[in-house]
């Protein structure tokens, strides 16, 4: 087992020490109210497809490879 790294700085890269940079839509505010417009709006949309039958989920921890054959095998 490696020993843990040591943080180069806060707002610096691990790897390279490059300054690093957060954009301005890239908050803990932004994405909760990005969550709340899902729950409200693509949420519903996305159960009422599952109930129809008409909605594949495609499992996003999977490899390149394999979402690419599970997406194509659920549009044929």
């Amino acid at each position: 087992m490696s020993a843990p790294r040591r943080r180069k700085g806060p707002r610096m890269c691990d790897d390279c020490s490059i300054a690093l940079t957060q954009r301005a839509d890239d908050s803990e505010a932004v994405v909760r109210k990005r969550f709340e417009i899902y729950r409200r709006h693509a949420k519903p949309l996305a159960d009422y497809h599952e109930q129809q039958g008409k909605l594949t989920v495609v499992d996003a921890a999977l490899s390149p490879d394999e979402r690419f054959a599970k997406t194509v095998a659920a549009l044929n």
